[in-house]
């Protein structure tokens, strides 16, 4: 009976982490879609994180954000 339940269990948890993982995917590409848009807009060729340019740059975060609110 207990093994019946952990089969159960395990086949829910192996479900919902599939579905998180799905969700993250559309999110990342909308995201990553976004970025791409206002980077054209702009005229940028590259766009980098915050954490890998140490000096210069333009932050297009905020603009990212408005757009991903919409």
């Amino acid at each position: 009976m207990a093994n019946k339940y952990a089969t159960e269990l395990n086949q829910k948890k192996q479900a919902l982490q599939l579905e998180y993982v799905q969700k993250l995917q559309q999110i990342d590409a909308k995201i990553t879609e976004i970025i791409k848009s206002v980077a054209d807009k702009k005229g940028f060729k590259m766009v980098f994180t915050k954490n890998s340019l140490v000096v210069g740059g333009t932050d297009i975060t905020e603009e990212v954000i408005q757009e991903l609110v919409k």
